[in-house]
């Protein structure tokens, strides 16, 4: 993902996202690693909207990607996923 341009890239290809799906994106880029609930998303992108709203965006990217991009951590929330091990 290029934050400047806001362009995502994956597997060699463009993806198109849309700007909410980038802004989810970008904030678990920023702060890779750490878990956020559906109410601290919604707190720190959106505002008013409903926690399962989070869901389908993340269920949109994973679809688009082709992947597990964003991880669930059951129970708590969602967080960059890590990369398959490649056995490079």
């Amino acid at each position: 993902m290029n934050l400047t341009s806001r362009e995502l890239l994956h597997a060699g290809r463009r993806i198109e996202v849309t700007r909410r799906e980038m802004l989810l994106l970008e904030l678990l880029i920023l702060h890779s690693g750490r878990v956020f609930t559906r109410e601290e998303i919604i707190d720190r992108l959106w505002g008013r909207v409903e926690p399962k709203v989070i869901d389908v965006y993340v269920s949109t990217i994973r679809r688009k990607t082709a992947e597990a991009v964003i991880e669930t951590i059951r129970g708590h929330g969602y967080r960059l996923g890590t990369p398959p091990d490649t056995g490079a």
